[in-house]
């Protein structure tokens, strides 16, 4: 583990926590927590620096993100257990 040499905001999604972020092949990051209600969003942030929604499941917080190889979000809800996978729209499959 190191230090990161600069530490600045770069989007501010106005949720109370992040508990999972993951960055994608194309630069883009995805970031996830809650609770903002009971409904949890996944916000994308590309390359240049524009924040938007990219998705909204059920469930308080999400406390885990990957992707798989073919570049599927995957996300886990709590405290219902719920997996769920994205698709390049934000649509869950």
């Amino acid at each position: 583990l190191s230090l990161a040499p600069v530490v600045r905001e770069l989007a501010d999604p106005s949720l109370p926590y992040l508990w999972s972020a993951v960055a994608a092949p194309n630069g883009n990051i995805y970031a996830a927590g809650g609770p903002a209600s009971t409904r949890s969003a996944i916000f994308e942030l590309n390359r240049a620096g524009q924040l938007r929604t990219f998705a909204e499941v059920d469930g308080m917080n999400i406390f885990a993100m990957a992707l798989d190889r073919n570049g599927r979000l995957y996300a886990a809800t709590s405290p219902d257990g719920k997996i769920y996978r994205f698709n390049a729209s934000g649509a869950a499959e």
